[in-house]
């Protein structure tokens, strides 16, 4: 069986593309040095590592923030960051109901984008998606 979180990343990623062109995705934990700027990083949050297993399926809540880290003299990048978030989100959420191998059984939800935090050298914008899916069946 393919791994959740890969899934979850290849749909960001192709959701990215289209929201924020040239921008990459990561799956990677938020840290104090900068990186490569601007890029998005994306990482499961501790509410999403059980499984509640029944007698014929198994449901996984997976929640996962996604984070924008822009330079912080990036001033178009400030004023643009709520729409991209937005944007991502809006597709993300419309498309991420069913994925190769995994089936939404709670409606997708995100939460509204929204300053992190900033530094001298970059700003972190961030939202929240509330995941939960199912295994395909005959997988």
């Amino acid at each position: 069986m393919s791994n959740l979180a890969t899934e979850v990343l290849d749909m960001m990623e192709a959701c990215a593309k289209e929201a924020a062109p040239g921008v990459p995705v990561r799956f990677e934990e938020l840290s104090a040095e900068p990186g490569e700027l601007p890029r998005m990083m994306m990482q499961p949050q501790s509410a999403g590592n059980y499984e509640q297993r029944y007698i014929s399926e198994s449901v996984r809540p997976f929640p996962v923030s996604l984070t924008l880290r822009l330079a912080a003299d990036d001033q178009q990048g400030r004023l643009d960051a709520v729409e991209t978030l937005d944007a991502l989100s809006a597709a993300f959420t419309r498309r991420c109901a069913v994925l190769p191998h995994y089936v939404a059984c709670i409606k997708p939800t995100a939460t509204p984008p929204y300053c992190l935090g900033r530094t001298a050298a970059f700003e972190d914008w961030q939202i929240t998606f509330d995941l939960t899916y199912k295994a395909k069946r005959g997988i």
